[in-house]
């Protein structure tokens, strides 16, 4: 939940977790972020003073109402904080909070018009998703864009400059359509070309008319337990600014990537196993791309040795420890980017 008004005054997110347990439904919920997100935001004003014998019988959380002209104070509602009494209560001192009786109210935090009673986005708290490539790669996979250039100086020195291509996310519109809901039991039947063996998660985005894009739905998984499946996402809903959808997939909830656009509303959609498009998901965390590069030993091998917990190939003529305590990544196939260095073992849990 997020004060638009304050992010635009301020130019940035300043994000909280609510310490909050025992939450019954969502409606409280949403009451209570929203109180919350309004005495932070609105309620940052702050009052003390000091008072006679008049504070007696005054205890925090009463209110009570202040005229400060200078500051335009006319009977403004202050919720006490806390009481510092002297000596009888000859002189006490009072720190308050300023108060507003429609942050209580119950439709206080409660979706509008706008929001269609949605789910609401997060406050951008997140880590920001991994960047896609933008080349398709013999396999089908999207990868970076990586070009060399190697230019030679007046000493003889080499200079390397390396460019890397990548597509950036999209950013979802405050003013956008709601997000939209789907079941989260997808249908897994013949009739496509998904391989078995994977576990793929599907999110559907809204577009308004404009083109504007919501954030994600909630993820879906489903499991590919034969060949030539389709998966078939039921239960689609969206509000009434929605003219169109945008349908994700992808192999880990962070890696997603887009596999059909500007669908038209209906309540299912069915993936034969369309492939993936150089288009990444809105990701209100993307700020900026840092790349870090290093050197290969060795190119991409095709493993030929390999059990359980082992990999290897048999035809590299490598000297015996010679490459003792370097680090081997699994590019493609089971174990996909896992990383171990040599001599390295994995202990069980």
């Amino acid at each position: 939940m997020a004060d638009a008004d304050d992010v635009t005054l301020c130019g940035q997110e300043i994000t909280a977790s609510l310490n909050a347990i025992g939450l019954p439904n969502n409606d409280q919920a949403g009451r209570i972020l929203q109180l919350n997100l309004n005495k932070s935001v609105l309620g940052n004003t702050y009052i003390e003073f000091q008072t006679s014998v008049k504070s007696f019988g005054v205890r925090p959380g009463d209110i009570i109402t202040v005229t400060y002209l200078k500051e335009g104070f006319t009977r403004q509602p202050f919720r006490i904080l806390k009481i510092a009494p002297g000596i009888n209560h000859r002189v006490t001192t009072i720190t308050a909070q300023i108060h507003d009786d429609a942050w209580y109210a119950d439709s206080n935090g409660q979706p509008t018009s706008a929001t269609g009673g949605r789910r609401q986005s997060d406050a951008s708290t997140g880590v920001p998703r991994p960047l896609i490539g933008s080349v398709v790669d013999v396999n089908g996979n999207l990868e970076f864009g990586v070009t060399e250039a190697d230019e030679i100086n007046s000493d003889g020195s080499v200079q390397v400059t390396v460019t890397v291509s990548y597509v950036p996310p999209a950013t979802s519109a405050e003013a956008g359509p709601g997000i939209p809901f789907v079941s989260l039991s997808a249908a897994v039947a013949p009739g496509g070309t998904l391989a078995s063996g994977q576990v793929l998660y599907y999110a559907i985005s809204a577009l308004d008319s404009a083109g504007n894009e919501s954030r994600l739905s909630f993820l879906v998984t489903s499991g590919i337990a034969s060949s030539g499946s389709a998966v078939t996402l039921t239960g689609l809903s969206f509000d009434s600014n929605t003219a169109a959808f945008n349908v994700y997939r992808g192999n880990s909830p962070a890696e997603l990537y887009r596999i059909a656009s500007g669908q038209a509303i209906a309540a299912q959609f069915t993936d034969p196993g369309l492939p993936p498009l150089t288009i990444a998901p809105p990701d209100p965390n993307f700020d900026h791309a840092n790349f870090y590069w290093r050197m290969e030993l060795l190119p991409e091998t095709a493993a030929t040795l390999y059990s359980a917990n082992t990999v290897g190939n048999g035809t590299l003529n490598m000297m015996a420890n010679a490459y003792s305590g370097m680090t081997a990544r699994i590019t493609r196939g089971p174990g996909r980017d896992r990383k171990r260095r040599s001599g390295q073992t994995r202990r069980p849990r």
